[in-house]
């Protein structure tokens, strides 16, 4: 997902989080979370950042907005294009 104006609602753990991207308003894949913390997967392609994912263990889940084939995964990897941002919850 290029950075845009986007929300993101989380129905509870029985329902699965909705994200919409406002110039399309796309629906993501979601899948398991693989545990680790709450934050964001984040592409460098010749200056362009993406987010491709949105990890949720507490609710066991992982929003995926692009998602990467095993060999792009693996050469983003190796040359350090590939972030992990912390995400952390406000609370009012």
């Amino acid at each position: 997902m290029p950075a845009s104006i986007a929300s993101c609602s989380l129905g509870g753990q029985q329902c699965a989080p909705l994200v919409r991207h406002a110039p399309t308003q796309r629906l993501p894949v979601t899948a398991d979370s693989k545990g680790g913390s709450t934050c964001l997967t984040i592409t460098n392609q010749e200056n362009e950042r993406t987010v491709r994912s949105l990890n949720l263990p507490g609710i066991g889940k992982t929003v995926i907005f692009a998602p990467l084939t095993k060999a792009e995964r693996e050469q983003l990897a190796k040359t350090g294009q590939i972030q992990t941002v912390p995400v952390i919850a406000a609370k009012k």
